[in-house]
């Protein structure tokens, strides 16, 4: 998995469209249509991906589905401009 990040970022950070690859370096596969993501983490099980939306919350995508990444963790902006943002996503064991 790589974030490539976009041209015309102006600050130094590792937000960008999000990739995936077989271990071989084939198969390059873009995740999702914004260019605004970061922080992407594996489930343990390999199978899904969680990464932040860019002031967005934080996404959850099944890796080999068509069906579009879900919001897990909304960002939440209340009034004169205070908000709570969702970022660093991170997996926790099932019970």
């Amino acid at each position: 998995m790589l974030v490539r990040p976009a041209p015309n970022l102006t600050y130094a950070g590792s937000t960008g469209r999000l990739y995936v690859v077989n271990a071989n370096g084939r198969g390059l596969r873009r995740i999702g249509s914004r260019s605004d993501h970061s922080n992407p983490v594996w489930s343990p099980d390999g199978r899904w991906l969680a990464y932040d939306g860019f002031e967005l919350g934080v996404y959850r995508k099944r890796l080999g589905s068509r069906r579009p990444a879900r919001e897990v963790a909304p960002t939440q902006i209340g009034s004169e401009g205070a908000f709570v943002s969702s970022v660093q996503p991170a997996w926790r064991p099932r019970r």
